[in-house]
């Protein structure tokens, strides 16, 4: 089973996660404050593996021209609704498969954001230059991914080697660091701006991070790029 396969499954799920899962309620917390730092006077961005549309309505909100895409189906009809709903008429949505390896027929974006996509990608090195060459220069990227540092990821994937579960894990291909990230960055000529960690909002994630702090707690790390 493919990544684009297992989210076409759950997508009705993992949309309405977003309304009683603590963690999704902080990633949506944290995406905000990014947008928000980073967007400044950006006109076009890109949504690469926008799922259900979450944070494309978010973007297409603030008057800014979004092009979302994704590989599933699925995910672009509740992206599409979920774009009603919210009242986004400025939202374009486009089935493709990721990473864009041409960037010919797209154009030049102010930001390209990605959340939880680039793991389940063959080369994080290959994408980032993909999402690089998609943006103007001075362009920002904005992606998040597993955070390979977490005391709670490494049990998980622990019991997924004896157990087989959860199933998504065994469609994830990277677990990234801070360190590795600043690594990746450098060599695809995208400049490193700032990282958080988040999805940490569980009542155990917030009992461990009294011991072990948040590099070591939360699930998940956000970065922002800019391309010089």
């Amino acid at each position: 089973m493919s990544a684009v396969h297992y989210h076409s499954e759950i997508a009705i799920h993992f949309h309405d996660s977003y309304k009683y899962d603590a963690n999704r309620h902080e990633r949506l917390m944290v995406w905000r404050k990014y947008l928000d730092r980073y967007l400044g006077e950006a006109t076009v961005v890109y949504d690469m593996g926008c799922g259900s549309g979450i944070l494309s309505a978010e973007v297409a909100a603030r008057g800014i021209r979004t092009i979302a895409i994704d590989g599933s189906a699925r995910m672009l009809e509740l992206a599409r609704r979920t774009a009603r709903e919210n009242g986004c008429s400025n939202i374009e949505f486009r089935q493709h498969e990721l990473p864009i390896r041409t960037i010919a027929g797209f154009e030049r974006a102010d930001v390209v954001i990605s959340s939880s996509v680039v793991e389940y990608l063959e080369s994080v090195r290959e994408t980032l230059v993909a999402f690089r060459d998609l943006l103007h220069t001075r362009g920002i990227v904005i992606f998040s991914m597993p955070n390979g540092d977490s005391f709670k990821r490494k049990i998980v994937r622990l019991v997924h080697r004896l157990a087989g579960r959860p199933r998504y894990l065994k469609l994830i291909k990277h677990f990234a660091t801070v360190n590795s990230l600043k690594q990746d960055l450098a060599a695809t000529e995208l400049t490193y701006l700032d990282h958080t960690y988040l999805e940490g909002s569980r009542l155990f994630d917030r009992l461990i991070r009294q011991f072990i702090g948040k590099r070591r707690s939360n699930n998940m790390i956000i970065v922002a790029a800019r391309r010089d």
